[in-house]
């Protein structure tokens, strides 16, 4: 058996059916949604060698179905559990897209495609649609639209589980809203009272970019606990405005 990484992926060079590509693909999924606790490497594992191989035969697992591949009465409750909160906690459409490993979509990659096209529309999109995007270029377009046809199933199957996605806020949309951050590029940074991913979320429906490091484009750098010092001299330095966590939510009029 041959493999060899490709972002992120294992992928197999001399056969159709690979377990340590199936692995990695389930990890990497597990660990993207973040919100289904206890599916590390060695529970994946063991659920491979049992034949459960795909995202939806493992959603589709209950408690006696863990006993029974000799996990322990309390790591089966957690398993069960962790099960059962990912799919009743909202996600983010852009993380759950971005959760299938399809190469070359990312968060960041996923979050600019749902920016112009909506979640439901995908299975219809076209190469040139996507490479009028800007960051996609034809290459990547093509294989993009190969592998989410090629999907798309199974995408909708696990959707279909009862996932609640929220909605990545159209670029058309974002042009229109008006708040005192809309089309912003806001950086948060360090240890925030409230929950940062959730910050984000509500930045984009304000109308704003998220970015994930300091650049010379950033406007607003929103600091928190423990916040990197040199980070906020470069932000500054890029002549970003600095705010505290409190001061941005009086900012944004919360």
């Amino acid at each position: 058996q041959s493999t060899k990484w490709r972002n992120d992926f294992i992928i197999c060079t001399n056969q159709v059916n690979c377990s340590a590509q199936t692995q990695t693909g389930l990890f990497y999924f597990f660990k993207t949604i973040e919100n289904a606790k206890g599916f590390g490497q060695k529970t994946l594992e063991t659920l491979v060698d049992n034949d459960y191989t795909t995202i939806e035969s493992i959603f589709m697992l209950k408690r006696s179905d863990f006993i029974a591949m000799k996990f322990g009465e309390k790591q089966s409750d957690n398993l069960e559990k962790a099960i059962q909160t990912a799919i009743a906690t909202e996600i983010e459409d852009a993380r759950f897209l971005a959760s299938f490993g399809i190469p070359n979509l990312g968060m960041g990659a996923s979050r600019k495609l749902l920016s112009h096209h909506t979640f439901d529309t995908l299975k219809k999109l076209t190469t040139e649609q996507l490479d009028t995007i800007d960051g996609f270029g034809e290459k990547t377009s093509a294989s993009i639209i190969n592998a989410l046809q090629a999907r798309w199933t199974s995408i909708m199957a696990i959707h279909n589980l009862g996932f609640t996605l929220s909605k990545t806020p159209l670029k058309s949309e974002q042009d229109a809203i008006e708040s005192t951050i809309s089309g912003k590029k806001i950086l948060f940074t360090g240890k925030m009272k409230q929950n940062r991913n959730d910050m984000e979320i509500e930045a984009r429906t304000l109308g704003a970019t998220v970015l994930k490091s300091v650049s010379s484009k950033l406007e607003i750098m929103v600091t928190g606990e423990k916040a990197s010092a040199s980070k906020i001299t470069k932000a500054t330095n890029a002549g970003a405005t600095i705010l505290t966590e409190d001061e941005y939510t009086t900012f944004i009029g919360k």
